[in-house]
């Protein structure tokens, strides 16, 4: 039978196991204190575990351990003699220590309730209940009569220590019974795959017996700068571990490690991703592997060793502690946290009522009308500086009503002040004479006339102006100044209307005759000229404005001669752009050349398809700056060497990858390289012995290069010498395809 069938087969006789056994259990009163559930079948090492805990935290600095009640302190006492070997005798009432016979302790037969204060770091004072058992009650296979009593315990702890005998690592039946029990508990937890609320810890007992374990340095597999890795899937946890320096660098260590999290795959992957409490300890309660002295039945016999060195026993109850204190002190954060917000909520929602209104409601109804009778004036840039006795009268009555509203008196008190402003402004307006309407007229013109994004356009094959909002501003110009009510003929308003009329009309017609363009635009700047020298003529500033905005108009067009040549030389310089491989040349000169060029071109609106071309070279030539992976492979190398590769991303050095050895033609590898960047490139010896000549990965090779020019990443399309030897790379796509080309 496969395993995957095996664990399912398991998961669901655990599941059935776990909903018959809660049926109508009774609620069970554990002891005040901090509950640490320590999960594991029989032989996994619960018992031995705590006893030689205690023992260690006596001459521990970070953590001790003090037994608060007489059943847990003879249960310690107990194990301690047997494990170290005491006995005792009384004569005459004295009570001496004697050398006594070693053993483990027997199987747990029944359970016991341990208590124990422990203080971490000198600060933190923690009472502990604990629960040791018989093994057999979470087999999912089998039925206990303290299965209900375990899962309760488990299933209310503040945190949990799953005890994994690695023995059954080699019984693939046994091991996945075991995990399947783990993932049905986490299942009781946290039901549907949510969040685990507490800190979790995978404690692999009896390390000595594993293939490369030396001792309390790898007791803990994930160092805290990586804990992020555990917010990822299975899959990247198992490789971000394996790849790690404390792993790799001990071959044998890593092949033990990596068999471990393969095996307990199921468990972990129902742990990896729903919190960042959780961690995996190697543990050794003996130091080295206990002598096998018989048989019983359904287990081995076993001698502790003649002296006892635990090894990282202490790390997984201090970590997980300290856990425990972390998520106290965050589920209080979060508790304070929903409060505040629903205080925050509250009290938003009730302050912002008069905001709503007032800035949905009653400062839109005010302003609706305004902005309806604006919106004609507004394509011109500038505001009206008169408006009709009609508009006017449309526009206050809802600036009277928004400034009477008992909203605005008592809440908005400062926009009721600019509201009467307002009133004040447009009152005021009603009295503007004639003179100011025709400014604000000529104003509007010469505001169209400085912006040929404001002009009508010419509809093609066709001699009218097409319909749009640049029209309706444009024909409003000629329609307002006509519409001016001025009785005396003779009067300077009445010529300087004229003469504004004649621009006008003048005006259009040059729209509508572009291929006269230069000729039509001298004829209106003589004409301007014209006006101004006109004896006893009344310049307003309006029509100063207007008659500067065409003389800048005729300016622009002498530069569009200019643009017209700069045009010329440009293309002779683009005809030699694509046929030139110079990286530097078509990264660097030829956008240089071409950014200098854009101000003329720009000038002349025939060169609109040529800067079009010149912006998307530009685009093209900027790719460079950004960091872009490039495929590649070691074309040539010398016999028994092989190439390490490291890229330098400005005051960011690079990372030697682990692992990553090139060999001629072997397998392809990406860099990842952007302008500026420097390749460092070391070529290394195969080493003979790697145990005492180790591999370093290129940090500290003897036969380094760096390639250190801007665009030093065509420099490895070149052979690299490192003294008498050489060696060259080959890239997937050649290189000078990838260098901006001119659009043809």
């Amino acid at each position: 039978m496969k395993p995957s069938k095996i664990l399912k087969l398991f998961k669901k006789g655990g599941k059935a196991a776990a909903k018959k056994g809660a049926k109508g259990a009774p609620e069970i009163a554990w002891p005040a204190g901090t509950r640490i559930g320590v999960y594991g079948h029989s032989n996994s090492g619960k018992t031995v575990y705590f006893t030689v805990l205690n023992e260690d935290c006596k001459v521990a600095r970070n953590m001790q351990i003090s037994v608060t009640d007489s059943p847990t302190a003879g249960e310690f006492l107990m194990n301690y003699r047997g494990l170290w070997g005491v006995g005792a005798t009384s004569d005459v009432g004295t009570v001496v220590d004697l050398k006594g016979e070693k053993k483990f302790p027997p199987p747990t037969a029944s359970d016991k309730v341990l208590q124990f204060t422990a203080i971490v770091d000198r600060s933190l004072r923690l009472p502990i209940v604990t629960y040791d058992y018989n093994g057999r009650a979470i087999s999912i296979s089998e039925s206990h009569d303290l299965k209900d009593k375990v899962m309760n315990f488990m299933v209310g702890a503040d945190g949990i220590i799953f005890f994994f005998d690695p023995k059954a690592l080699i019984a693939e039946l046994q091991c996945q019974a075991h995990v399947a029990s783990f993932v049905n508990l986490l299942e009781n937890i946290a039901p549907g795959g949510g969040r685990l609320p507490i800190p979790i810890a995978l404690v692999i007992s009896k390390a000595d017996i594993l293939n490369g374990f030396t001792g309390k340095d790898q007791s803990v597999l994930i160092n805290p700068e990586d804990e992020a890795i555990l917010a990822e899937d299975y899959e990247l946890f198992l490789e971000r571990v394996l790849s790690s320096n404390r792993i790799a660098s001990n071959s044998q260590w890593a092949g033990t490690v990596r068999d471990v999290l393969v095996k307990l795959k199921d468990f972990l992957k129902e742990a990896i991703g729903r919190t960042l409490d959780f961690q995996i300890f190697f543990v050794s309660c003996t130091g080295e592997e206990p002598e096998k002295i018989g048989s019983d039945v359904g287990r081995s016999i076993y001698m502790p060793p003649k002296k006892l060195q635990p090894a990282g026993v202490r790390e997984p109850f201090y970590w997980i502690l300290k856990a425990v204190a972390r998520s106290r002190r965050l589920d209080l954060m979060r508790s304070i946290s929903k409060w505040v917000a629903m205080i925050s909520i509250v009290f938003a929602v009730l302050w912002s009522l008069p905001f709503a209104f007032h800035f949905w409601y009653l400062l839109p109804d005010a302003t609706r009308t305004e902005d309806k009778v604006l919106a004609q004036y507004t394509s011109t840039g500038s505001a009206p500086t008169y408006l009709s006795k009609e508009e006017i009268r449309q526009i206050l009555p809802g600036y009277n009503r928004y400034s009477n509203s008992w909203t605005t008196k008592n809440f908005f008190k400062e926009y009721q002040v600019v509201a009467k402003a307002i009133i004040a402004k447009y009152a005021a307006m009603q009295n503007v004479n004639v003179d100011k309407a025709m400014d604000n007229i000529v104003s509007r013109f010469a505001a169209i006339v400085a912006d040929s994004a404001n002009w009508p356009s010419k509809k093609v094959g066709d001699t009218t102006l097409v319909d749009n909002d640049q029209r309706t501003a444009f024909d409003n110009i000629q329609a307002e100044l006509s519409g001016l009510n001025i009785l005396d003929q003779t009067s300077h308003l009445n010529q300087r209307r004229d003469r504004v009329l004649w621009l006008w009309e003048n005006f259009r017609s040059a729209i509508l005759n572009p291929q006269s363009d230069t000729t039509s635009w001298r004829v209106l700047k003589d004409k301007v000229s014209e006006f101004e020298k006109q004896p006893g003529v009344q310049l307003s500033a309006a029509e100063t404005q207007l008659y500067n905005a065409f003389k800048g108009r005729q300016v622009k067009t002498e530069q569009k001669v200019i643009a017209q040549q700069t045009g010329s030389d440009i293309k002779q310089f683009i005809a030699t752009i694509n046929n030139n491989p110079s990286p530097s040349f078509r990264i660097d000169d030829v956008p240089n050349r071409l950014q200098k060029s854009l101000p003329d071109l720009q000038a002349d609106p025939a060169n609109k398809d040529l800067i079009a071309k010149i912006n998307q070279y530009l685009d093209e030539a900027k790719q460079f700056k950004t960091e872009r992976k490039y495929v590649f492979w070691l074309a040539e190398c010398p016999a028994n060497h092989h190439v390490h590769i490291t890229v330098d991303h400005g005051s960011h050095k690079g990372i030697w990858r682990a692992g990553k050895q090139l060999y001629p033609v072997v397998i392809k590898d990406t860099l990842s390289w952007k302008e500026g960047d420097d390749i460092e490139i070391a070529l290394d010896k195969d080493p003979h012995n790697p145990t005492t000549n180790p591999e370093t990965w290129g940090a500290k090779s003897a036969l380094k290069q760096v390639l250190n020019d801007r665009l030093c990443l065509f420099d490895m399309t070149q052979p690299i010498i490192f003294g008498d030897k050489t060696i060259s790379f080959q890239f997937e796509q050649d290189l000078t395809q990838l260098l901006p080309k001119f659009p043809e």
